[in-house]
């Protein structure tokens, strides 16, 4: 397929996915105008605070970054080097498909790192997050509506959850070096004879890591859904609504063909938690909203990346 094609096929893909969400999302709000007036959304501290949650959740996903590069034996990484890439990266994900792994490539390059375990540290890190948000949402869900499952299947649960956990250590653990091994071949990087491979131990330690920034993100939307949701919300509701935007979040990535995975996240979430008994008008609400939001903190995270980067080049 040529690049012409591919790239008509991608705008396609993007336009139509987008265009059958929001006429959704907006007959849905329209058919149920009146709730929609009730809700309150004005902007006070809890918005605010959440704006500084999504940016924090994006800081330690770089400090996750800079453990996932020294765990590959990349340990002359610093801190403050890796969390500004990670922060770049996070900005340049609006361009759709290669530009977030390219650029994080080619700043581990600068870094004395092979191009072939940058590319590494990338598919990892990828895998990393996914295993550790998914699960980690899972656990939280369960925990969340305990009251509503039987003893016996909560044993049921904890157990699938376990054999789910140990299966994704270990497929990460066995495929993704060779994966990304194949892949380096075929484009003919640097050595990849020697290309390291991540320890057990320090997969499962990375994966618990990779909830801490999904907790961050979680109390982010909690503000903000509070506010859309009924009275009588309790907090284990709005866990509920965190873990699951956590999940819509971890298959918006998988939208490569649009930017940022904006209407699959949020068809997702609505999805998700309309099933666990939110209506579908507060979902699409809260979809919007966190959507608007985590935009406006984007914001935030570049004027941090900028910063950062100005400081990096004052150093000796």
């Amino acid at each position: 397929m040529s690049p012409t094609l591919r790239k008509a096929l991608r705008l396609t893909l993007m336009v139509a996915l987008v265009g059958a969400v929001g006429y959704f999302f907006a007959s849905t709000l329209a058919s149920n105008w009146e709730r929609v007036q009730g809700y309150d959304l004005r902007v006070g501290p809890a918005e605010v605070s959440s704006l500084f949650f999504f940016a924090g959740s994006v800081v330690v996903s770089g400090w996750l970054w800079q453990l996932v590069l020294r765990a590959l034996g990349e340990r002359h990484i610093g801190w403050w080097s890796a969390t500004a890439a990670h922060l770049g990266s996070w900005v340049v994900r609006y361009i759709p498909s290669v530009a977030q792994p390219l650029f994080k490539v080619n700043w581990a390059s600068k870094e004395g790192v092979r191009t072939s375990v940058g590319f590494l540290a990338f598919f990892y890190e990828f895998a990393l997050m996914q295993t550790g948000s998914i699960l980690g949402a899972i656990v939280a869900i369960v925990i969340a509506r305990a009251e509503l499952i039987t003893n016996e299947s909560l044993v049921v649960y904890g157990g699938l959850l376990v054999l789910a956990a140990v299966a994704g250590l270990v497929a990460i653990r066995y495929l993704v070096n060779p994966v990304v091994t194949k892949i380096a071949k075929m484009r003919k990087m640097d050595d990849v004879r020697s290309l390291p491979h991540m320890s057990l131990v320090a997969i499962a330690r990375l994966v618990g890591g990779y909830t801490l920034p999904r907790v961050v993100n979680g109390v982010g939307v909690g503000f903000l859904a509070v506010s859309i949701l009924p009275a009588g919300t309790t907090f284990w509701d709005l866990v509920t609504i965190a873990a699951a935007y956590t999940i819509a979040s971890a298959i918006g990535v998988w939208a490569v063909f649009v930017p940022s995975g904006i209407g699959v996240r949020e068809a997702a979430f609505v999805a998700i938690v309309s099933a666990l008994g939110v209506s579908v008008v507060d979902a699409i609400t809260i979809s919007i909203v966190v959507r608007l939001y985590s935009t406006f903190a984007d914001g935030i995270v570049a004027a941090l990346y900028g910063a950062m980067r100005l400081r990096l080049r004052r150093r000796p």
